[in-house]
């Protein structure tokens, strides 16, 4: 039997693991998180509150996610984390996550920027400045002879402001919500 033709069932073994106590049966129920950056991340907080407010979110045995869905679900993942949450407090503590009022979604609603911008005009004086240098930076590397990725990278100033306000936003905890014991 070729690869293509095999079974994906060893795939689930990790996410068996890690969800459920009982291995025996595949994953029954499974959650797609899309990409689209900020936008699909607040659609994908808006998924996972319903599934909350259902009851459902518990029964999740597998969450898939792309680009703007990645960024919901790191957020998703890391806030018990980081708050060291145990098992029995998880649903509890989601609620509070998932709170549209609460101080996790207003800190997620001011720090979601495009660029780390307030105002659109804001925003369009970033692109300005930004778009010649990062459009030099690159011709320029294009010409020097490279495979260091990070040298290409480390050159876009755009990228690299966009990267820090996804973790900023998404992969840190609100400063208001960190306790002493906050993991680092």
């Amino acid at each position: 039997m070729s690869d293509m033709m095999k079974s994906p069932e060893p795939l689930y073994e990790l996410e068996r693991k890690f969800n459920k106590q009982d291995t025996s049966s595949p994953p029954q129920f499974g959650v797609c998180l899309s990409g689209g950056g900020h936008r699909s991340a607040a659609f994908a907080m808006g998924v996972l509150r319903a599934l909350h407010e259902r009851e459902l979110l518990r029964n999740v045995d597998v969450i898939s996610a792309v680009s703007g869905g990645s960024y919901a679900l790191s957020w998703l993942l890391l806030q018990p984390y980081y708050h060291k949450v145990s098992k029995d407090g998880l649903e509890t503590f989601q609620g509070e996550m998932l709170d549209f009022g609460g101080p996790f979604q207003r800190y997620l609603e001011e720090n979601a920027k495009l660029l780390g911008v307030q105002h659109w005009s804001e925003l369009f004086a970033k692109v300005l400045l930004l778009l010649p240098i990062d459009a030099v930076w690159n011709n320029v590397l294009r010409i020097i002879p490279t495979n260091n990725a990070a040298l290409l990278n480390k050159g876009n100033i755009s990228r690299n402001l966009y990267c820090k306000g996804i973790q900023k936003a998404y992969q840190l905890p609100p400063p208001q919500c960190r306790q002493s014991g906050f993991r680092q």
